[in-house]
């Protein structure tokens, strides 16, 4: 029988010390936003949860857009067909297929293979749209039905690969998000939390940091033809953050189809700046003290796409106190 190895006490601690986290800017404002302005943090597991319909998939690939024109990979996981969705927003276009990459997947072995080949590429990103369709490859090989499975069994599996590549990504400048559905929570009670993250609290014990998409009920939705083409609202509010702050709650305008408007946070920036003036039906807005006058939502819109370049600049300078007034309460109804 070997000898049991004895680990040096100093040594032990020294790994307990803090790393300096490093932050990548992915230039979709919101997401940025969320971690007080400066970006991701690289090294790191997230969980991204929301009900159905809420927009999750459209903010994945809005993110890994914005990615590739710096010229950074992503990786995406698809357990559903999101082709349609990928072409209108154009990924399948150059030049972002070769910087997104799209594969599907449906099993535990599947997901396994994929992400070990991603934390050995040049790639920056790993998501995995949905970790809910993380099940036992046994359950594919030996043709027994999915539905045969428990959701006991499903947790177990997805928590041996949310501890193995948590531990292993917190080495390396990249990071994973995985998305998770919501659903009913119903042993809350009457003043319990309306909905919990689905599959075991594995998700979210194993995220370094994990935030949801929430509509505000007081900012109706856009609506064409009796149909919702885009979610707007205080929606991306982080409820586990090692990064920034707790609590905050983002301005989001989500774009079914297009993808996440940088344009929708950053009107929101300017009235924080004090740059826009409301005179009845027309908006006075001043930048680098040249004041233009402009006439309704639409053309306080197309002000903003016009001068996209210096409000980004702008905005990523002072983004640190933008977030901590949403942090004390700062909110705008555009």
């Amino acid at each position: 029988m070997g000898k049991r190895k004895i680990f040096d006490l100093a040594d032990l601690v020294s790994k307990l010390e803090d790393k300096p986290v490093k932050y990548l800017k992915t230039g979709l404002v919101p997401l940025d936003l969320v971690f007080g302005g400066r970006g991701i943090g690289l090294g790191a597991m997230y969980q991204f949860y929301s009900g159905s319909g809420f927009g999750k998939t459209t903010s994945m690939f809005s993110a890994a857009k914005t990615m590739a024109d710096q010229g950074l990979k992503s990786l995406i996981m698809l357990s559903e067909r999101s082709d349609q969705l990928a072409e209108d927003m154009g990924l399948k276009r150059e030049p972002y297929g070769d910087l997104v990459k799209m594969v599907p997947f449906s099993t535990y072995r599947e997901l396994e293979q994929w992400s070990h080949s991603f934390m050995a590429s040049d790639y920056t990103t790993l998501w995995i749209d949905s970790i809910t369709a993380c099940v036992p490859s046994k359950l594919i090989s030996d043709d027994i039905s999915v539905e045969d499975s428990t959701p006991g069994l499903n947790a177990s599996i997805r928590q041996n690969y949310l501890r193995v590549f948590q531990s292993l990504v917190h080495d390396t400048d990249k990071a994973i998000f995985y998305i998770n559905q919501t659903r009913a929570n119903w042993d809350a009670g009457w003043n319990g939390e309306a909905e919990v993250a689905e599959g075991g609290y594995a998700n979210k014990f194993f995220a370094d940091c994990q935030f949801t998409m929430r509509g505000a009920k007081s900012i109706p939705d856009l609506v064409y033809d009796k149909k919702v083409i885009a979610r707007q609202g205080h929606m991306l509010a982080p409820t586990k953050n090692r990064f920034a702050l707790h609590g905050v709650k983002i301005p989001v305008q989500v774009i079914f189809g297009k993808g996440i408007s940088n344009f929708y946070t950053l009107t929101h920036y300017c009235y924080w700046k004090g740059m826009v003036k409301t005179r009845g039906s027309w908006f006075d807005i001043t930048l680098n003290e040249k004041t233009d006058s402009v006439n309704g939502r639409l053309g306080r819109s197309q002000w903003v796409k016009e001068n996209y370049s210096v409000l980004m600049e702008s905005f990523y300078a002072d983004a640190q106190g933008y977030f901590e007034a949403l942090s004390n309460g700062f909110e705008v109804m555009v």
